[in-house]
């Protein structure tokens, strides 16, 4: 949607998200089946969504991952408008548009397909339970595709230009499956939409259930804190400081918004923020850097020193107080290297 209105990612998902909050879209949390990429199940908070769940169709059973297959989808309002659901076709292609082919190839024999596939990341697998590959393609001849009962290989030179040969090599029909991975990048997965300024700031109440923990895998946080902010107390008094210190945490807010990221938490005159991409964390940092010389050109008098410390990796994000926070190593790192 914000390629075809040519808008900032960031602002249509904010849109959404606001739309949502004022009853013009309806919102709900997808979880999705890794192979098939089906909602399974879906529910309306994230603390009814499960651990894990069962694919009928693809027969296996599959854990949660809040950066890959649990994902935030919007649709109008009932009293906006009424939307059918259902599917026509489980397999058709408004179903499974990251389905580039699916081809039946009888045993011992090859099919080749007239198509042209884009330079990018592709999953072979087959229908039925067995090997799976991941292939980058960087253009040119796709390479043939060659499946037997416990690999699948990738032959060079053995496919004409604009075509795609699958080879089964097994004593049974497979049905060959070649899959774009670039899906991820069109999901509002729950990693990136939890990590966002507004979502925190509209849904604060939308946490996970006491109790109830997800491992992130990679994750970038980012600590500030005032140095000398006792000294700056004790110079000016209690009510201008604390006026110093809101305007800080304003434009801290603000430029971590713009920046992807979300204000986790205060912590007396610290902030701990969260960002789904490493140069997303950076990039603020730097910006805040920046800012931090203006705010001092404009307060000459009392100028602010801030200390800041990043750190990527992986956490588990849990619910505390009422908020959704993180806890681990890299949020011990990133405090550590804020001090």
């Amino acid at each position: 949607l914000a390629r075809q209105w040519e808008e900032n990612e960031r602002h249509v998902i904010e849109l959404c998200l606001q739309a949502v909050k004022d009853g013009l879209l309806e919102s709900r949390w997808d979880l999705l089946c890794p192979r098939c990429k089906g909602a399974k199940l879906t529910t309306s908070s994230l603390d009814a969504l499960p651990q894990g769940a069962h694919c009928p169709s693809c027969n296996i059973s599959y854990d949660r991952d809040f950066a890959s297959n649990v994902e935030l989808t919007f649709q109008p309002a009932a009293s906006i408008r009424k939307v059918e659901h259902g599917e026509f076709c489980l397999f058709g292609p408004m179903s499974t548009p990251h389905v580039r082919l699916q081809i039946r190839v009888a045993p011992g024999s090859s099919e080749s397909v007239e198509t042209v596939l884009a330079p990018g990341s592709y999953r072979i697998r087959t229908l039925e339970p067995g090997p799976e590959r991941i292939l980058d393609f960087s253009g040119g001849t796709f390479p043939a595709i060659a499946v037997d009962e416990t690999e699948i290989e990738a032959e060079e030179g053995g496919t004409a230009a604009g075509a795609v040969t699958l080879k089964n090599r097994c004593q049974r029909p497979r049905v060959v499956i070649v899959e774009a991975r670039d899906w991820a990048d069109d999901a509002l997965t729950a990693h990136q939409v939890t990590s966002l300024q507004v979502f925190r700031h509209l849904f604060a109440e939308d946490v996970l259930r006491g109790g109830d923990e997800v491992g992130i895998a990679h994750i970038t946080l980012m600590f500030t804190d005032l140095s000398g902010s006792t000294a700056l107390y004790e110079k000016i008094g209690d009510a201008p400081a604390y006026g110093l210190v809101r305007e800080h945490f304003e434009f801290l807010s603000s430029i971590v918004r713009e920046h992807e990221g979300g204000v986790v938490k205060t912590i007396g005159d610290a902030v701990m923020a969260s960002f789904t991409e490493p140069e997303s964390g950076i990039q603020a940092a730097l910006a805040i850097r920046e800012h931090v010389l203006e705010f001092n050109l404009e307060h000459p008098d009392n100028p602010i020193g801030l200390k800041l410390g990043l750190h990527s990796g992986p956490c588990i994000a849990v619910t505390l107080n009422g908020r959704f926070d993180y806890f681990g190593g890299t949020v011990n790192m990133a405090a550590r290297l804020q001090g």
